[in-house]
C-alpha cells in the first residue's frame, strides 16, 4: 500500500464507520502508519511564556549575568561627560 493509498483508506474507512470509531491499540497502529507517510517539517513549538515566567527569567538574567550593572543605565554610554558613546576603533557596517 502506498502512502497515499493509506490516507485514502484512513478516509474512507472513517466515512464508513462514523459510529464506529478506531479502538486504543488501532489507533496506535494508525498513528505508527502515519509518521511513515508524513514527514514532520514544522517545528515544535513551546507555548508562550506567561508573565510570570517571563518576569523570573529577567530576574535570573539580572542576578547571574549582569550583577554589576545598574538597572536603567547603559553601561556603553560615556557618562562622564556628554553620555555619547565614546569613540570605539572598532568598525561596525550594516
Amino acid at each position: 500500500m502506498t502512502p497515499e493509498q493509506f490516507c485514502y483508506w484512513l478516509q474512507g474507512r472513517a466515512e464508513m464507520q462514523p459510529n464506529n470509531p478506531p479502538s486504543a491499540e488501532e489507533w496506535k497502529i494508525i498513528a505508527d502508519h502515519l509518521k511513515l507517510v508524513f514527514k514532520k517539517e514544522t517545528p515544535v513549538r513551546l507555548p508562550a511564556p506567561g508573565p510570570s515566567e517571563l518576569k523570573r527569567a529577567q530576574d535570573d538574567l539580572k542576578k547571574n549575568l549582569w550583577p554589576n550593572v545598574q538597572p536603567n543605565i547603559n553601561p556603553f554610554l560615556d557618562r562622564s561627560s556628554t553620555g555619547i558613546a565614546p569613540i570605539n576603533p572598532v568598525e561596525i557596517i550594516c
